[in-house]
């Protein structure tokens, strides 16, 4: 990917300018903690949302934007636990295929972190071996591990 074609933020803006700004030059634009229901932020023009929501507990979550000019979708395997903040996304740019993962591990998780290690592991093995050709890309912030 050429340019600056990727975003990460750790929380979800509020403000247009930021908006603006996010849009001007990404791609992707992956998001980590987020909470959809305090923002009304859920729809970038011109780009097409991915997300995996927090349950069972307020705030959290992960979501991805993706320019509507490529193409993207959900990847085959997603972890099953549904404690764990992880989203795998595929999109093809310039004939290249590249996987992003948005994980978000919060300071209070319902999960031991032997559990969430094991999850981050056994799902970066699948991915790759399911998208042999891709480079993988894991966007994450871990506020509390051992």
């Amino acid at each position: 990917m050429r340019g600056k074609t990727i975003f990460f933020i750790n929380y979800l803006p509020s403000e247009d300018k930021t908006t603006k700004k996010i849009q001007k030059d990404n791609n992707i634009i992956t998001m980590l903690n987020i909470y959809f229901v305090r923002f009304n932020f859920t729809n970038i023009p011109d780009y097409n949302l991915f997300r995996r929501d927090r349950t069972g507990r307020r705030g959290g979550g992960v979501a991805v934007y993706v320019r509507c000019s490529l193409n993207s979708d959900i990847c085959d395997y997603q972890i099953a636990d549904v404690r764990i903040e992880l989203l795998w996304i595929e999109v093809t740019f310039d004939s290249r295929i590249y996987i992003i993962g948005a994980l978000y591990h919060p300071p209070k998780p319902l999960y031991k972190d032997a559990e969430l290690l094991f999850e981050i592991e056994n799902s970066v093995a699948k991915v790759t071996a399911n998208y042999s050709n891709a480079t993988v890309m894991l966007c994450w912030r871990l506020q509390s591990l051992i």
